[in-house]
């Protein structure tokens, strides 16, 4: 019995150290963690003991996401990393580019691709594109295919009509080429790729889309969640600004 106390103990104490050291790297080494995100998410991934680093993490590379997809480490990124960061809804891009990287990092991964054989033409049809297939099939689900152009969607997508399963690469297709929706559940746009001007950051936009459903503020959407557009109605500082410069005159003193 005093063993198993003293087990609990430690446990309780270990708990307790993490949670100081996780405060004292968001509040003090904020820069640090921003340019060593990815390797600290590959480190932390599977520990729920260290969500709130985790969380910061991926906040960093969601509000800014091409310095991290566009880094040489990228390729290398642990997968569990980089299925969470698909998951988010809060991720500033467009979707091509995020198809892009997903082709770029799941090519990297497939035995004889990568550098030994990056060009397509060149690919076995079966086993090639069946291996990647294999490698990405968790990930195509989260790509926002409806918010590709439908030019992207001819030149960067199809051409990999085999990676994609058939009831989604069909669902899609219609979606583009005829303007039917899809019957089959599909994630909402990405807050962070709608919403770009500076006055809002997407994680707020998040939350107040929580507000309105009434759950709780930090809660990650999902593909069955309301989709909600947000409208500038007023914008006071462009007004005040204009107001300014027909009224005021400035004094230049040398």
């Amino acid at each position: 019995m005093r063993r198993i106390s003293q087990i609990a103990s430690h446990e309780l104490l270990h708990e307790e150290l993490l949670e100081l050291v996780q405060d004292y790297l968001i509040k003090k080494r904020s820069r640090w963690i921003c340019g060593n995100s990815a390797i600290i998410l590959s480190a932390v991934i599977k520990f729920d003991s260290c969500r709130k680093l985790q969380d910061y993490c991926f906040e960093v590379i969601c509000d800014d996401p091409l310095p991290f997809l566009s880094s040489k480490a990228f390729p290398l990124t642990n997968k569990d990393v980089f299925f969470c960061l698909l998951q988010r809804d809060d991720l500033s891009i467009e979707e091509t580019i995020v198809w892009d990287y997903l082709l770029e990092w799941g090519i990297e991964q497939t035995p004889g691709l990568g550098n030994e054989n990056s060009d397509r033409t060149k690919w076995n049809d079966d086993e090639n594109y069946e291996t990647l297939k294999l490698i990405l099939n968790q990930f195509i689900p989260l790509v926002r295919f409806l918010e590709v152009s439908h030019t992207d969607f001819f030149h960067k997508v199809c051409p990999y009509k085999n990676i994609i399963p058939i009831s989604i690469y069909e669902e899609i297709e219609r979606f583009h080429y005829k303007n039917v929706l899809p019957t089959i559940p599909a994630f909402p746009p990405r807050i962070g790729s709608i919403f770009k001007i500076n006055i809002i950051k997407s994680k707020l936009t998040n939350i107040i889309i929580n507000w309105i459903g009434r759950k709780h503020a930090m809660r990650n959407r999902t593909k069955n969640d309301s989709l909600y557009k947000f409208n500038l109605v007023y914008q006071v500082i462009g007004l005040v600004m204009n107001h300014l410069k027909r009224n005021v005159k400035v004094e230049w003193r040398v």
